[in-house]
């Protein structure tokens, strides 16, 4: 029996030393296989990215930015060829990709040096809002054994800052080798940086003209594509172009006169100061257009599929933005906030006694007038003081209007009124009974600050954690504002040179860069 038994043991270790190794054949090839080559790996970590979400991703705007060195927390030279490798993969897996050089534009502009944007999915989320996209990649790699690195991403949806995908792949480093390391390990200490945008020595002011001059083709973030233009012949019009800007994304309609109906449209971006357009005939064939602009002149080509020429013609600008902004619109604004959620264009509207204006702040025109009353159903005031809106949430922006000592919550997404608090209940420690002006600043992202005005003062006030953080003079904080008192207020961050501020005191008005701290310009309503 005890032989008989021995045997049988025998036999079953046999059967698991058999089992052991078809598991080592069949299973561990398929770990050994995610180490591959650099190329390689990209292109698997990405497909595998898409293919595990491909409905998430798919006729989505995707921004490619901040993969780091998880260890230091710094970008190393590598940093930037991961992110073009993943850029050109999610490309060729057919995804809509935002321009990297735009995303470079943006951080430059918009975020300070200090800000710890990569390790918080939530500021990543609002960074992705700022340059138009739908879905942020990310991730981090780090040195894994000898000769390895391992590269992790991940998709975040903008709307709510969650994670809707992820993968990894380890890659050889035999060919990167030379770009592992920081990127300030990597400058020579005789070179230093002098890409466009940084100076070593501040250069006068004739220097920076010259300089201006050199460069004006690494950047058309000033360009103004956006707006209407038209073709005339014999002193009549005979071609509308409208053209309309969503973050770096551009859409465009086609017409034969101011007021007609559009005949066709197209969409594209720009790059090296070119806009370049794609659109169908109503043959379905493709037409490329390709755009340049100078001053108020735009220059137009289009060319069809086998890249002969279809039409070459001058354009002129019908309304320069900023020169007829506020025309036609009323005087004495008492409240104003931006609406970019429900058209194409950012709808801004200006509220004075019981009723409301909206202005299209691309097209530089007023849209219409309503009643406070019929434009906001359920609103519990007649009247608007003030008014700001927390975008935090891009899918359900709230929209908060002041009157009195109150404030009401109004959805603008449902287009329904929330509720009524006083303004002493709603914004603890807040030294002001009533509001008068109000703005939010959202460049360090993740950490807007909400500005209120009453009388001669205004105050600070931390949306996120809800807390009041001190308040002061206009005169001393807006450095060049010669207003005793701001009766309206709200921020454009529309404009190519960055988020402006207009600040309205009774018939005048005053645009503010926010980034510079310096008035621009003052003007009468």
């Amino acid at each position: 029996m005890d032989k008989l038994n021995r045997i049988g043991r025998v036999e079953i270790s046999f059967f698991l030393c058999g089992l052991m190794v078809v598991c080592w054949l069949f299973i561990v090839p398929r770990v050994l296989a995610r180490t591959y080559d650099f190329d390689e790996g990209l292109d698997a970590v990405t497909e595998g990215l898409v293919s595990e979400n491909s409905g998430i991703l798919k006729n989505k705007k995707v921004a490619v930015f901040g993969i780091i060195e998880s260890k230091s927390g710094k970008k190393w030279l590598i940093s930037s060829h991961i992110e073009d490798g993943i850029v050109d993969a999610l490309v060729n897996n057919g995804c809509r990709v935002i321009e990297r050089r735009r995303i470079q534009d943006v951080i430059k502009r918009e975020i300070k040096e200090t800000t710890d944007l990569w390790f918080d999915q939530d500021q990543v989320a609002q960074f992705g809002k700022l340059v138009g996209a739908d879905i942020v990649v990310t991730g981090s790699y780090v040195l894994w054994g000898q000769g390895m690195v391992k590269i992790s991403i991940r998709a975040i949806n903008v709307a709510d800052g969650q994670i809707v995908a992820a993968d990894k792949v380890k890659i050889f480093t035999d060919r990167i080798a030379s770009l592992l390391k920081s990127a300030e390990d990597g400058k020579h200490p005789k070179e230093p940086d002098v890409s466009p945008g940084k100076s070593v020595v501040e250069p006068s002011r004739e220097e920076s003209k010259a300089t201006l001059a050199v460069n004006t083709n690494v950047t058309d973030a000033k360009v103004l594509y956006e707006g209407i233009w038209t073709r005339s012949e014999n002193g009549k019009i005979v071609d509308v172009i409208k053209l309309n800007r969503v973050g770096f994304e551009y859409t465009a309609t086609f017409h034969n006169s101011m007021d007609g109906p559009a005949y066709s449209t197209a969409a594209g971006s720009s790059n090296q100061n070119i806009l370049i357009l794609t659109s169908k005939t109503a043959r379905n064939t493709k037409v490329v257009i390709k755009a340049t602009v100078e001053k108020n002149t735009l220059r137009y080509s289009s060319y069809n599929e086998d890249g002969s020429s279809r039409f070459t013609g001058e354009f002129s600008r019908v309304i320069p933005p900023d020169q007829m902004i506020f025309k036609n619109v009323f005087s004495g604004v008492q409240a104003a906030y931006v609406d970019v959620r429900h058209y194409q264009t950012p709808q801004l509207y200006l509220f004075k006694d019981t009723h409301y204006e909206r202005y299209d702040l691309f097209a530089s025109m007023s849209i219409g007038l309503n009643k406070i009353t019929k434009g906001y159903p359920g609103i519990a005031f007649e009247t608007i003081d003030a008014a700001y809106v927390d975008a935090r949430n891009s899918e359900s922006p709230q929209l908060y209007l002041f009157s009195g000592v109150r404030y009401c919550r109004y959805d603008i997404r449902a287009n329904k009124m929330v509720g009524v608090n006083t303004i002493k209940n709603g914004y603890p420690g807040l030294p002001f009974k009533t509001i008068d002006a109000a703005y939010v600043d959202s460049r360090n992202l993740g950490k807007p600050k909400l500005y209120l005005f009453s009388g001669s003062r205004y105050a600070r006030y931390d949306i996120l954690n809800d807390r009041y953080e001190g308040s002061n003079d206009i005169a001393k904080g807006y450095p060049g504002v010669t207003f005793k008192f701001i009766d309206a207020a709200y921020v454009d961050v529309s404009k190519p040179e960055g988020p402006q501020l207009y600040l309205f005191s009774g018939s005048n008005y005053a645009r503010y860069d926010i980034r510079t701290d310096k008035i621009i310009e003052i003007n009468t309503n």
